[in-house]
């Protein structure tokens, strides 16, 4: 398909799901039937597990295409993805009596305390790139 029919496939759907969202609307101003809200939520609900499917999907191959441009990206989920492994082994399980009355296990412990610790360990990395970059540049003078 080239790039006119692809946006001409688009503009019709979007034009349909619009006029359907005003119908559905109107439906709910003039009737007060709650068979009308359920249909007008699960409608809203597939339109947007559709857009995000296909957003996700349309991410993918854009990235599986353009795999040499893609390098950057990669390296950043690569380091994001180590960050977290850090955090989570330096993440400890203890749990306070009040936690476990409330449900918590210790597993929902850990998890959020890697959570907490890979936000701390990001925000260090991003004070020494801010701190590296500002040093760098008075050298460079």
């Amino acid at each position: 398909m080239d790039s006119r029919k692809d946006n001409l496939i688009g503009n019709i759907a979007k034009l349909a799901i619009a006029i359907i969202g005003v119908v559905l609307t109107f439906m709910i101003i003039y009737k007060e039937d709650e068979g009308v809200i359920d249909i007008t939520i699960k409608f809203t609900l597939a339109v947007l597990a559709a857009c995000a499917i296909i957003a996700l999907l349309f991410g993918l191959i854009h990235f599986v295409t353009n795999i040499g441009k893609s390098k950057g990206m990669i390296f950043g989920l690569v380091g994001f993805i180590a960050i977290l492994g850090i955090a989570y082994s330096m993440s400890g399980s203890d749990l306070l009596d009040s936690w476990r009355s409330a449900g918590i296990t210790e597993q929902t412990s850990k998890l959020s305390e890697m959570g907490v610790r890979a936000v701390l360990i990001m925000l260090g990395l991003t004070v020494a790139a801010a701190i590296f970059s500002e040093v760098s540049k008075v050298f460079q003078r």
